[in-house]
C-alpha cells in the first residue's frame, strides 16, 4: 500500500484541477498518480480547447507522476470493463481504477458512472 494522500486520478479529476475547480482544490497537494491513457485524454482536452501552449505545459506538470501499467493491471482493467459493460466505462478509466486497486489507493474521479463503485473517491 502507498502512503496517505495518494490517489490514482483520471482525466476528469486532472482537468478539474487544471481548471481550478473548487471541489478539487483539497487534492492539489496530494500525490496524484495517473496513466498514459488519462494523460492522453487530458492533452486531447487541452488541444480541443484551443491548443494553448501554457495550458498544455500546465497539464504536463500536473500529469508528471504516471505509472506504467503491467499486463496484470491491463487484464484487471479488461475484466472490470466487462463486469460493468452495461455502464460503458472507458478503457482509460478502467485502467486507472485497476491501477488504484492494485496499489491500494483510491481512484479519484468525478465521472458519475463511478459514484458508487468500491475504492473510488468520487468528487464532482
Amino acid at each position: 500500500m502507498v502512503g496517505a494522500d495518494v490517489y490514482v486520478a483520471d482525466s476528469f479529476a486532472l482537468v478539474s484541477l487544471l481548471n481550478g475547480k473548487a471541489t478539487y482544490e483539497s487534492f492539489r497537494n496530494a500525490t496524484l498518480l495517473t496513466t498514459d491513457f488519462s494523460i492522453l485524454e487530458v492533452l486531447w482536452y487541452c488541444v480541443r480547447s484551443g491548443n494553448d501552449e501554457d495550458r498544455i505545459a500546465s497539464a504536463r506538470l500536473l500529469c508528471r507522476t504516471k505509472v506504467p501499467l503491467s499486463e496484470d493491471c491491463l487484464e484487471m482493467a479488461a475484466k472490470l470493463r466487462y463486469q460493468y459493460k452495461h455502464e460503458d466505462l472507458s478503457y482509460a478509466d478502467c485502467a486507472g481504477w485497476a491501477l488504484a486497486q492494485q496499489l491500494g489507493v483510491p481512484f479519484l474521479t468525478g465521472d458519475k458512472a463511478f459514484a458508487n463503485k468500491p475504492g473510488v473517491a468520487f468528487v464532482r
